[in-house]
């Protein structure tokens, strides 16, 4: 039997408990169950508000601001490693499962091939964006 001392919520006071070593691992399986669902969430809501905040910075302030060069590959470089991040994560917690998705999603998707060698590319080599041009007179023909 071991002993443990727990806070509940709301009560100032110290508690003990007497819970068996099987109990004792089952709680310790939940709760690293817990972390893991925790963290899938967390890679999973990043990498959505990285994707959003260069999708809503490229609408509201184009591609003319100077600073624009700096920020679109800031964004992109965010999400880049997030999207690699989120790749380790699974590596590393679900082996199994993952290497076979992960395979067939390199083999099958252009976007997720891309994806990964441009994260490598920013991280080892340069920026991914090194000009932004425009074409003034197809912006004057659409108006």
């Amino acid at each position: 039997m071991l002993t443990i001392q727990i806070r509940l919520l709301m009560d100032p006071e110290l508690k003990r408990f007497e819970i068996s070593e099987e109990q004792c691992s089952s709680i310790r399986d939940k709760v690293s169950y817990l972390h893991e669902t925790a963290a899938e969430i967390d890679y999973c809501l990043i990498l959505r508000e990285n994707l959003l905040d260069a999708f809503n910075d490229f609408k509201t302030n184009g591609a003319g601001i100077p600073n624009n060069f700096i920020r679109l590959n800031r964004c992109l470089m965010n999400w880049l490693n997030t999207f690699y991040t989120w790749i380790e994560y699974h590596e590393r917690h679900y082996k199994d499962l993952f290497s076979e998705l992960k395979s067939k999603y390199y083999d099958d998707f252009f976007s997720y091939r891309f994806a990964y060698h441009m994260r490598r590319y920013t991280t080892h080599q340069s920026l991914c964006i090194s000009r932004i041009t425009f074409d003034v007179v197809s912006v004057l023909d659409k108006r």
